[in-house]
């Protein structure tokens, strides 16, 4: 039987930077798969993105 080497993120601790990308990739997802999202939502979801995308940018740039 062959020994699998099995990969953990235990110690992962994502920075701040990560966590943001983490939060606009859901955005992201859940804008594709609700189709039922009426589209004042998904407009309240663009905008929510376009916050976190400038928190990003500045604490990538700083």
């Amino acid at each position: 039987m062959k020994n699998k080497t099995r990969i953990t993120f235990d110690n992962f601790e994502p920075n701040a930077i990560e966590l943001l990308g983490f939060a606009k990739n859901n955005i992201v997802e859940a804008k594709e798969k609700e189709n039922k999202l009426p589209i004042r939502y998904k407009n309240k979801l663009s905008i929510a993105y376009m916050l976190l995308d400038e928190v990003q940018e500045f604490l990538f740039n700083n």
